[in-house]
């Protein structure tokens, strides 16, 4: 039976990068297939003139706990085919490999090409409910955090009216967290609503 998951790549380093054979600044993007199908489910953005890319991308796969996924890190050219331009990869098995995420940790998976350590995709999987149940308590945690700035708020003020030229930026800032805690709330309710959806 298949399951909703959520992958994060989140970034990628220590890549062994051969400018003899690559252009000068690397393009780079990570691409996710699993054994179900050839093609890509899911791809990055494309990273440019860095080593070390940070995507903190997040994507969904429905896919049973049997499945195998493959992640491949590329250099985007218009010189060479897709298959030409890979890296590195990794294979893993769904299931091992949210046995090493467990607790919400992200973990490096090496990649290899031709046998050798081309690099390291730094990733996480979960099931997309505990996921989800995750980024609620980042929510709460976020609509806590700015309820308790109030005394903050005050301080800039008090430092506006003894200034009067700050007086309109802590307005301006008081107006901002305002707008700021409606939409957390907004997003607050939305997650309980998805919750309490059936199925």
């Amino acid at each position: 039976m298949a399951e909703n998951y959520s992958l994060l790549i989140e970034s990628a380093d220590q890549i062994v990068w051969d400018s003899r054979i690559w252009h000068r600044k690397p393009k780079l993007y990570a691409t996710v297939t699993l054994d179900l199908d050839d093609n890509p489910v899911s791809q990055t953005p494309v990273f440019k003139r860095s080593l070390q890319p940070m995507w903190n991308f997040n994507s969904v796969l429905l896919c049973p706990l049997t499945s195998t996924i493959t992640l491949q890190l590329h250099h985007h050219t218009s010189f060479l085919r897709p298959d030409d331009s890979v890296i590195g990869q990794c294979t893993i098995g769904i299931k091992e490999l949210l046995d090493q995420c467990s607790s919400g940790k992200v973990i490096q998976l090496e990649i290899k090409a031709d046998g050798k350590v081309s690099g390291w995709l730094s990733v996480l999987l979960e099931e997309s409910e505990v996921a989800a149940g995750r980024a609620k308590g980042r929510m709460e945690s976020a609509l806590t955090t700015l309820t308790t700035t109030g005394p903050s708020l005050d301080r800039i003020n008090a430092a506006g009216e003894a200034d009067g030229s700050h007086n309109d930026l802590a307005t301006a800032l008081g107006a901002c967290l305002d707008h700021i805690n409606v939409v957390v709330k907004m997003g607050d309710k939305l997650a309980q609503a998805c919750d309490n959806l059936p199925g």
